[in-house]
């Protein structure tokens, strides 16, 4: 399978590489999105990767200012290339200032589609009328599963409740906030029972969780954060809890989410929570600008019960003694960090910057509690890491790199280049992660296959991104990263590529087909964590014989068709289907198919009203149904505008065949969304 897997990457690779855009951002087809749903949709449908979702729903809650944005943050909008980018910073030093985001429409460089696209992801802070102006925005979200009325003796879970308020006070200062009530965990205690320790904790209540409450003060060259609130820099190889591609200072925490099941609400991103000031533009001499960061945190953090040792936890439900098998220990540490960075800037945009920090953990749960060996966090506290970082413009070429060193003695190498000139782009970046690089701030680029910022990765790779866009309604996408396990007892060369050709004929009318191929070794997944993949070895001539062995079994080719069609006026109809061919030799079959499908039409109504509803269908083993999981599922959603005020409801159903044919309805979940605009 691995030489299958080689040879068809080699001619994806042929029918594909062509030097293309390095866009700030790469994605399988053209984002064009108004809500957080649709990038959700999105992801749903296999288009973006959970980093992506992340980093494009960060940026819609907290979007890009066009007046205020330096080079690297205008670069962040899916679809710009450095030209673009560049042309938009001409144009406002020419006008001084953008009125609108319209304005973007008399740039030459940047296509319609392309606006369109990033259009979501840019907003424009005009100058308050009175010195104290209010505006902003709430929304309203509630979440019920129907599905677990009478699932068990505790009665059915409460909804879900999440209160976002954000908004600028006056041209300087930006406040938020984010109430969010759910299920959580009751208090949790250390109990003894023999030689073990457990937690035990009162079991599920409803209450206040995960709330966050923020405010940044920007003026000219000072910025100040207080209470909750990310922060990064550099290439994101030595501190960033941010959901950006190219952070550079402090931003509001918007951490807040739905699950991918969408049945409820998730703040599982460590932000931070204390205060932050950055200095930027202290003159050191003519031509050159210092910048200066620093900032203290002391956050109450939640942790997953396999995440620690020991990692047995009971809950006592009703008297009695239950083993909950998936619980999230609230506040269960608390993690003090100290970070900074320094940062001259040179003409050109050249710039050189170092960014430190040290963490200590503090276990809220009792003595004798730590990081279970899968989890990222370092079992050793303190922890930190020191990294220097440097940007280069030469000509049409964009070159970063960034070297960071462990508080352990581990090391992580990063390298990055970027070229543009119309129709190609092309990005290049090469990495190294030692075996002992343990630094979970790091949110650096890395195999598909590793969890960011994880602990003794033990990766070395080169991955290129080529976009082509021969012609206007023309565009191929292509992605190959082969990478090294370098875990001396684990020395594996995997393989990761993509490729996608997206074809516009006519104005809503989008047609992409996608390719990817990946050859990895599963068994460790780089965090001595076993994946499973073993495969149990018998010899009947010999009894004594009779134990597992581990197997490289992680090869997967997946190939997509879909389509997005406006028949009429008003009415969109997309539709796709994908096909898998996974190698899993730990079964008894080598190789597994499965299939999965989706249509969804939205229609918008003359009032206002838009209609939306998808049907979804997939086949997890075509060949043995007593191991596959056919799955099918779908919703129905409705979204009204008025004025100020957006109202939305969903119901969504997803059920399961069972082996013996009959339907399982696994989730009724009815969710209502109310916005308001200030």
């Amino acid at each position: 399978m691995r030489r299958l897997c080689v040879l068809s990457s080699v001619l994806l690779g042929a029918l594909f590489a062509s030097p293309g855009p390095a866009s700030a951002y790469q994605t399988e087809t053209l984002i064009l999105v108004q809500t957080e749903d649709d990038l959700r949709e999105l992801y749903l449908d296999g288009v973006l990767e959970q980093e992506e979702l992340d980093h494009l729903v960060i940026l819609m809650r907290d979007p890009v200012d066009l007046n205020t944005a330096d080079r690297e943050a205008l670069f962040e909008l899916p679809g710009l290339t450095w030209p673009m980018v560049d042309d938009i910073l001409d144009r406002r030093r020419q006008v001084e200032r953008f009125s609108s985001v319209s304005e973007l429409a008399k740039i030459e460089s940047i296509p319609d589609d392309v606006l369109e696209m990033m259009r979501p992801f840019v907003r424009v802070r005009r100058p308050p009328i009175r010195p104290v102006e209010l505006s902003g925005d709430a929304r309203f979200e509630i979440i019920d599963n129907l599905a677990d009325l009478g699932a068990d003796a505790a009665g059915p879970s409460p909804p879900a409740m999440h209160l976002r308020l954000r908004g600028d006070v006056g041209e300087n200062l930006r406040v938020g906030g984010h109430l969010l009530l759910q299920e959580r965990t009751g208090p949790t205690a250390a109990m003894t029972i023999g030689d073990d320790t457990f937690q035990v904790t009162e079991g599920p209540s409803w209450g206040s969780t995960g709330n966050l409450l923020y405010g940044i003060w920007e003026k000219e060259d000072l910025t100040v954060a207080l209470g909750n609130f990310r922060a990064g820099w550099g290439r994101r190889l030595t501190f960033d809890s941010t959901d950006r591609m190219t952070p550079n200072g402090f931003y509001p925490d918007t951490g807040i989410t739905l699950y991918t099941d969408g049945a409820r609400f998730s703040n599982y991103k460590r932000g931070l929570l204390g205060v932050g000031a950055q200095v930027a533009n202290l003159k050191l001499g003519s031509n050159l600008r210092l910048q200066a960061s620093a900032l203290y945190s002391a956050k109450p953090t939640d942790v997953y019960q396999y995440s620690i040792n020991p990692s047995t936890v009971y809950i006592d439900r009703l008297g009695n003694d239950e083993r909950a098998r998936f619980l999230t220990l609230t506040n269960a540490f608390l993690e003090q960090t100290l970070a900074g960075n320094a940062t001259v800037r040179f003409p050109d945009d050249h710039h050189v910057g170092i960014t430190a920090y040290v963490a200590m953990i503090d276990w809220l749960l009792g003595d004798g509690v730590n990081f279970s060996e899968s989890h990222s966090m370092p079992r050793e506290s303190p922890f930190g890491a020191v990294g220097v970082d440097t940007a280069l413009r030469l000509g049409e070429i964009n070159a970063f790199g960034e070297v960071t060193g462990t508080f352990n003695g581990g090391l992580g190498l990063l390298a990055e280049m970027n070229h543009s000139t119309r129709p190609f782009d092309l990005s290049l970046i090469a990495r190294h992660y030692s075996i002992d690089f343990e630094n979970p701030r790091a949110r650096a680029p890395a195999a598909p296959t590793q969890y960011l910022g994880n602990r003794q990765r033990a990766e070395s790779g080169l991955r290129a991104q080529m976009t082509w866009k021969p012609q206007s309604n023309l565009q191929v996408r292509f992605t190959f990263d082969p990478y090294l396990n370098t875990d001396p007892d684990d020395n594996v060369i995997n393989l990761y590529t993509t490729g996608t050709v997206t074809y516009t004929p006519i104005r809503g009318y989008r047609f992409s087909l996608y390719g990817a191929m990946t050859d990895r070794d599963i068994t460790t997944g780089g965090r001595e964590q076993s994946y499973g993949t073993f495969v149990r070895i018998i010899d009947e001539d010999n009894p004594e014989i009779d134990g597992y062995e581990p197997i490289r079994a992680g090869a997967k080719a997946t190939t997509a068709l879909t389509a997005t069609i406006n028949p009429i006026d008003d009415l969109t109809v997309a539709a796709s289907y994908r096909y898998y061919l996974e190698d899993v030799t730990r079964y008894d079959d080598q190789f597994q198919r499965s299939h999965a499908t989706w249509l969804r039409a939205r229609y918008r109504l003359p009032v206002d009203l838009v209609a939306t509803g998808r049907l979804a269908y997939a086949n997890e083993d075509l060949d043995d149904g007593q191991r596959g999981i056919r799955e099918t599922g779908g919703y129905l959603d409705l979204a009204w505008r008025t004025g100020r005020f957006r109202f939305g409801g969903r119901y969504n159903v997803y059920a399961r065949f069972e082996r013996d044919g009959d339907l399982d309805i696994r989730d009724h979940i009815v969710r209502a969304i109310m916005e308001a605009s200030l």
